[in-house]
């Protein structure tokens, strides 16, 4: 991995941490209920060569 690419990985993580979200154990996998309802948000995020990835879901749990 390029040396920015995973500084940019685990600064995006870091952030995610910071706004709240858990991350679950294999790693790269945020969530967090949203506003008190039924929604749930989850954030992966992924990292390959030079390339760091990003997909947001929310969906009622």
């Amino acid at each position: 991995m390029r040396p920015q690419a995973g500084r940019r990985f685990r600064g995006l993580g870091q952030t995610l941490r910071d706004c709240g979200l858990k991350e679950h154990e294999e790693g790269g996998i945020y969530s967090t209920m949203t506003n008190g309802n039924d929604l749930r948000l989850e954030v992966g995020v992924r990292r390959w060569g030079a390339w760091v990835g990003v997909i947001e879901v929310q969906y009622r749990s």
